[in-house]
């Protein structure tokens, strides 16, 4: 909390130097947690000990406003200004329940020990010593940065440790080795939240069987990345069970916004497979979404989301969201008709800011290492093939 230019309640204090240190103490609240307490004004600007504070908080005075240095009258004044420049800034006001401290279990469990406020006990007085005012703005930048903070401590090791176990399971996938077979036992469970979170991703995103599938683990880096976004909750990921119609070739409109979009997609019509009959299904499920356009994805204009009926890799996730920027959620439709599955589901991410950042970065670097292998094979092909001179044509 801050106590720079404390006003100690003894002496005689100015209105206006008051009022100046009352909305101080309660803007630099907002700005250090993202809310502000009235108990805590009163320390911060020296009406309340914080010792007498902590006496009061262990039932040791039997109301908050006698351990203050000044009068009720100063007190309700006080008061009015805290809630006056809430007003003015639009603090958002949300109740606190105190209790008392230190209280020792009973029967079994400890017992709840209301703490008052007021010499008077009036409701309405307890009730606005016990609100605290929320800055919502300056509260979801806080959790943002907080997040940024924890992703970066653990991104190294995290990535590194992803890395490793992604890079054992797709070698013992090869080998048709179990899982765990074989390896050293990992005493931090963060490494199987990773393995559970990648075995997901590899469901989610490559559930496709044929020609060309793909698998998660053949890019271990964006792997680790998209994995760590996702521990992080930087990535938000829900899942939507949804019914099957096997009988949708009779919707006419599924059809025709299937029709419209085949030429721009490569689908092809008329052919009755299995894949043709699970993207209208697709389809009909973002039906309220808007009209769907063709942008290399399936577009929603309307509500900025984008469908993906197949498979995708994190590193075509990380292109999609840093090429088409109006984007803000990725619905990816998997395979439905998977063992163990009551009812078909689909999947959607969308990314915070702060994740569409690190994707951007991460593509930016990509790209950066793939030019600079093509500059490098470019300069040892100079000495192998010689250069023409132009004058010979």
């Amino acid at each position: 909390m801050n106590t720079a230019g404390v006003i100690h309640m003894e002496g005689k204090v100015k209105e206006s130097e008051l009022i100046r240190k009352v909305h101080s103490a309660v803007y630099h609240q907002c700005q250090q947690r993202g809310y502000a307490a009235p108990a805590d004004v009163l320390i911060d600007i020296g009406a309340l000990p914080k010792q007498k504070y902590e006496d009061w908080r262990f039932g040791k005075v039997r109301y908050l406003e006698a351990a203050c240095t000044c009068n009720l009258k100063k007190l309700s004044f006080i008061m009015k200004q805290i809630c006056s420049y809430a007003k003015k800034t639009n603090l958002k006001p949300s109740f606190c329940y105190y209790k008392r401290w230190g209280v020792k279990k009973k029967h079994g469990y400890k017992p709840v020990i209301p703490l008052r406020f007021s010499k008077s006990g009036n409701p309405e007085i307890e009730k606005a010593y016990a609100t605290h005012y929320v800055d919502l703005g300056r509260t979801e930048q806080l959790k943002k940065e907080k997040m940024e903070k924890a992703a970066a401590a653990g991104q190294a090791e995290i990535s590194d440790g992803t890395r490793r176990y992604a890079g054992k399971y797709f070698r013992q996938q090869k080998r048709g080795v179990k899982w765990g077979e074989g390896m050293e036992k990992e005493p931090d469970k963060k490494y199987e939240t990773m393995k559970k979170i990648m075995d997901a991703l590899e469901d989610i995103l490559c559930s496709y069987q044929g020609r060309g599938h793909l698998s998660v683990y053949v890019d271990l880096d964006s792997l680790a990345v998209f994995a760590n976004l996702i521990a992080y909750g930087q990535v938000q990921v829900e899942n939507y069970r949804y019914d099957y119609d096997g009988n949708i070739r009779e919707d006419k409109e599924a059809v025709r916004i299937y029709r419209e979009l085949a030429p721009q997609t490569r689908w092809r019509v008329g052919q009755h497979t299995q894949i043709e009959a699970i993207r209208m299904n697709a389809l009909k499920q973002l039906a309220s979404l808007g009209t769907p356009t063709y942008q290399e994805q399936i577009y929603y204009a309307d509500t900025g989301s984008a469908l993906v009926c197949g498979e995708i890799l994190p590193y075509g996730i990380f292109q999609l969201f840093t090429d088409m920027l109006e984007v803000k959620k990725l619905y990816v439709f998997p395979y439905p008709f998977r063992e163990g599955w009551e009812k078909p589901l689909y999947f959607s991410f969308e990314p915070t800011e702060a994740a569409r950042e690190e994707m951007r970065k991460y593509v930016d670097k990509k790209l950066d290492e793939m030019l600079r292998i093509m500059r490098e094979k470019s300069e040892s092909l100079d000495g192998i093939i010689p250069k023409v001179n132009e004058d010979v044509f």
